[in-house]
């Protein structure tokens, strides 16, 4: 008897645990049918991480498809040149970029090996109004002399401006979401930050008391680098520019493209190559739906198909002028390419020489190879510079080889290129349209274009960048989730004045 109780007190757990191990094997196998289809134009940064944000939120219950008809990164691009693979489209981080910082940790991405022997020098189209040092302290000094007590105010402006930025990160870990780019705007910094974006930068900088050298030297480079435009732009984009020219900037070794492709990966999105021509609202369905037209590539006009109904649609492409093609169809209210225009910019990549005497030096060995210019000149171009490989790396010397990047308005002619390179032995142009011209009449377009359909992009009206495009997919994304689950309290919050959400 007691050897028979003894069996049985020792099978039925064993029974049970198989039991249990059996269960959970069945529930893992079998996922839930999705109940929510989320359609997002567009591959790069902002499509990319708003379906990882959408993953994030709605889980299993969401199928994401992502459509996308060219390289997954969008802006984010490279050139192959001279054997070796550059960043030709969005290349540099900013420390503070909380998102950019937090993914390249969790896909366990490195940062590319800085490599020394970067000279920077200000160029004036005549002379060089400031060169770099081989000290560090010596470049410090020297900047201090020339520009006085405004660097030293500018430095801790920028990173005031930083600091509030920082603002929306809480805000948007709290679940909050706003309709409109102005509402992120306003949780950074209040009307004063609205402000930025309606005003010139030049104007920002003169009320707050810079004298012109430091506003026609280094603010007019950070503006002409980095967006190719002047310090006539909207203070916000100008700001943001300054801040790209600032220490600690990093990129990712292997190219920044990857963390679109991780981010796809990890929301497990399908990724569909084809072209999206048109949106059009189902108007049979008492519940918001849209249909997308489709097309099999780019040049195709005769082959169009309509998607399958999706509840959610993200639009992370520009829609406008002349970066879009999307119709709206059955919408109440027409919806058209939004005002303003995309500014044109020209990246030549050239694998040569660069002709040291039409910058007033013998040879390399005095000139700088960062040269970035403060106003136009005769070469017609706002910087050329030493570009280095996306898998560069210390002590690897091949692996360092440089080519010379030259930003212009328009493609360099002939004459140009032969004023500016001794010898070219390949050179590759790319020429587009990369980021909004920065008006301050410019109005700042809302992320709600119609119930659950919702535009990324707007947000590049106050300032494009990498960051700034995944702060507007987290929006984007927070925004579709509340809006899905009625969590309308979590919508348009006064964040500055709301003390606890």
């Amino acid at each position: 008897m007691a050897s028979t109780m003894g069996k049985v007190v020792f099978v039925a757990p064993l029974c049970l645990v198989i039991s249990r191990f059996m269960y959970n094997a069945h529930a893992k196998s079998v996922q839930p049918e999705p109940s929510i289809r989320i359609g997002i134009i567009g591959g790069g940064i902002g499509g990319s991480s708003c379906s990882y944000f959408l993953h994030e939120l709605f889980g299993a219950k969401a199928s994401i498809d992502v459509y996308e008809p060219s390289d997954i990164g969008g802006r984010i691009a490279t050139v192959d040149i001279g054997g070796h693979t550059y960043e030709s489209g969005a290349s540099i981080i900013h420390p503070g970029n909380m998102y950019m910082k937090k993914f390249t940790k969790e896909f366990g991405l490195k940062h590319k090996d800085k490599i020394p022997g970067q000279k920077m020098g200000f160029y004036d189209g005549e002379k060089f109004v400031f060169l770099e040092s081989d000290w560090v302290i010596a470049t410090y000094a020297k900047m201090l002399w020339h520009y006085g007590w405004d660097l030293i105010k500018f430095r801790r402006e920028i990173g005031v401006f930083v600091e509030k930025f920082s603002r929306i990160y809480d805000s948007q870990k709290k679940g909050v979401a706003y309709s409109s780019v102005e509402g992120i705007m306003n949780t950074i910094g209040g009307n004063e930050v609205v402000d930025y974006t309606k005003v010139p930068f030049l104007k920002a900088l003169k009320d707050r008391g810079y004298k012109d050298v430091i506003i026609d030297e280094m603010m007019a480079i950070a503006t002409r680098v980095n967006y190719g435009q002047s310090v006539n732009m909207s203070a916000f984009a100008g700001f943001v520019s300054v801040a790209g020219i600032q220490g600690g900037l990093f990129s990712v070794h292997g190219g920044n493209n990857q963390v679109c492709s991780q981010l796809l990966q990890k929301s497990r999105a399908n990724i569909i190559k084809s072209t999206i021509k048109g949106v059009k609202l189902d108007t049979e369905s008492a519940t918001p739906g849209y249909y997308l037209t489709i097309a099999a590539n780019e040049n195709s006009n005769s082959t169009f198909h309509t998607s399958e109904r999706y509840d959610i649609i993200v639009i992370a492409t520009p829609l406008h002028e002349g970066k879009s093609n999307i119709s709206f169809e059955g919408f109440p209210k027409k919806i058209t390419n939004f005002p303003g225009r995309f500014h044109r910019t020209v990246a030549t990549f050239v694998d040569g020489e660069l002709n040291t005497a039409s910058f007033g030096f013998k040879n390399m060995s005095g000139c700088p190879n960062q040269i970035l210019t403060t106003k136009d000149n005769q070469f017609k171009i706002n910087s050329i510079a030493h570009n280095l490989p996306i898998d560069c790396k210390v002590g690897n010397k091949e692996s360092q080889k440089p080519v010379w990047k030259v930003f212009s308005k328009e493609p360099l002619s002939e004459k140009q290129l032969y004023a500016l390179f001794a010898s070219r032995k390949e050179m590759k142009v790319v020429d587009w349209l990369a980021y909004p011209h920065y008006d301050p009449q410019n109005s700042l377009p809302k992320f709600e274009l119609h119930d659950q359909l919702y535009y990324i992009n707007g947000i590049e009206w106050a300032a494009s960048a990498i960051e700034m495009l995944i702060v507007g997919s987290r929006n984007t994304a927070l925004l579709a989730y509340n809006k899905y689950n009625g969590l309308n309290d979590m919508i348009d919050v006064d964040f500055n004045q709301k003390t606890e959400l």
